[in-house]
C-alpha cells in the first residue's frame, strides 16, 4: 500500500541521507543523533506513562566491563515478571534514557519490570561486544531477580532494530548455555541479517531505498576478522533455530531490514518455534510507535506487543481472560 501520508516528510528526510559515518568523528555523530532523537523523535511517542518508578543500576560481571541498566517498574509491591529491552541505534548510537516513553508504557501496560540495557556501542565496542554485554545483563537480571522484585522464572527479551538483532542473538546464547529461560522474544523491525545484499528494498515511489546509513553502521559494528555472516552478528543466518523461545516479529513495508526479518520469521516457524509475524503496511523503519503522527496504527502496534508480553509473562491471567 502507499506510504502513510503523515510519514512522507520523515521518508523524505531519510532519503536525503547525511554525511558518511566516520569512526574518527563518531562522538560528534553520536551527539548529533542523540540530540535529534530528543528534539524530533521523543515527541512523536506521545506522553510518558504515569506511575512508573525509574532507577539506574550497574550489572557487574567477571568477564568484562560493567553494563549500565535502566529499570522501569510499576508502583506495585508484588514480584513481577521481567522484560529485558535492547534499544536500537545502528549499533553505534542510542542510550536507554532515549527510550523512556516506550519502556515506561510497556512496564505499565504489560505489568512487568522493564530492564533497558546500555550496551557498549561501536566502533569503540564492536561485535561481539554488544552481544556479550546484553547476555551479561540477562545473567545479572536473573541472578539479582529478588533484589529487583522480578520473578526469575518469568523473563522475556526483546528489542528494536539493532536491539532486535541483539535480542535474537542473546536468545540463542541463552538456549546454547542452558539458560536463563526466555519465555518470549519480541523482535521489532530487527537487524538479523547484516550482509549488504540483504538491505535492498523498494521505496513507495519505486526507487531503491537509501541503505547507505545501515551499511555504514554494519561496517562500524563488524570489524575484521569478524564477518557479517557470523550467526551471532546476523542471527537470521544461524544454522540451527530449534528450541528458541516463541517470537513476535514486527516488520515494516518500506524498511531495508524487512527481508531479513521476514526470512527469519519463516525460518523460526520452519524450525518449530511458535511465531507471530506482523507486517506493518505503509510504514517505514522505526515509525511504528509514532503516536502523534499515526495514532491508530501506533496504538495497535503497542497493544500487540503488550498482549504478547502479557500472554507470555502472565499466562494465568491471559487464560482467565479468554
Amino acid at each position: 500500500m502507499p506510504l502513510l501520508e503523515p510519514l512522507l516528510p520523515l521518508h523524505q528526510a531519510q532519503q536525503a541521507g547525511g554525511a558518511e559515518l566516520s569512526p574518527d568523528l563518531i562522538n560528534d555523530f553520536r551527539a548529533a543523533a542523540h540530540a535529534a532523537h530528543r528534539s524530533a523523535v521523543i515527541p512523536l511517542y506521545g506522553p510518558p506513562a504515569d506511575g512508573i518508578a525509574v532507577t539506574e543500576h550497574t550489572a557487574t560481571r567477571t568477564d568484562g566491563p560493567e553494563v549500565a541498566v535502566r529499570v522501569y517498574r510499576p508502583r506495585a509491591d508484588e514480584v513481577l515478571p521481567g522484560y529485558l529491552y535492547l534499544h536500537g541505534g545502528g549499533f553505534w548510537a542510542g542510550e536507554a534514557e532515549l527510550f523512556d516513553v516506550p519502556c515506561g508504557r510497556i512496564a505499565r501496560d504489560a505489568h512487568c519490570v522493564v530492564i533497558s540495557v546500555d550496551y557498549g556501542l561501536a566502533p569503540e565496542n564492536p561485535f561481539p561486544g554488544p552481544v556479550d554485554d546484553c547476555y551479561a545483563a540477562l545473567l545479572w537480571v536473573h541472578a539479582n531477580a529478588a533484589q529487583l522484585g522480578v520473578d526469575a522464572d518469568r523473563i522475556a527479551l526483546g528489542g528494536a532494530s539493532a536491539g532486535g538483532g541483539l535480542a535474537a542473538a542473546v536468545a540463542r546464547l541463552a538456549r546454547d548455555n542452558h539458560g536463563p529461560e526466555i519465555l518470549l522474544q519480541v523482535l521489532e523491525v530487527p537487524a538479523v541479517d547484516l550482509r549488504p545484499e540483504s538491505l535492498v528494498r523498494i521505496d513507495p515511489e519505486g526507487a531503491p531505498l537509501q541503505v547507505d546509513g545501515m551499511a555504514q553502521a554494519a561496517d562500524l559494528y563488524i570489524r575484521p576478522p569478524h564477518r557479517a555472516d557470523d550467526p551471532l552478528a546476523s542471527p537470521g543466518l544461524a544454522a540451527d533455530l530449534q528450541g528458541l523461545p516463541p517470537a513476535l516479529v514486527m516488520t515494516a513495508e518500506y524498511d531495508p531490514l524487512r527481508a531479513g526479518g521476514e526470512h527469519y520469521a519463516r525460518r523460526l516457524e520452519a524450525a518449530g518455534v511458535p511465531v507471530t509475524h506482523h507486517l506493518w503496511l505503509g510504514q517505514l523503519h522505526g515509525s511504528q510507535r509514532f503516536e502523534t503522527l499515526i495514532p491508530e496504527p501506533a496504538a495497535r502496534y503497542h497493544a500487540i506487543v503488550v498482549e504478547a508480553l502479557a500472554g507470555a509473562l502472565h499466562p494465568c491471567a491471559a487464560e482467565a481472560g479468554r
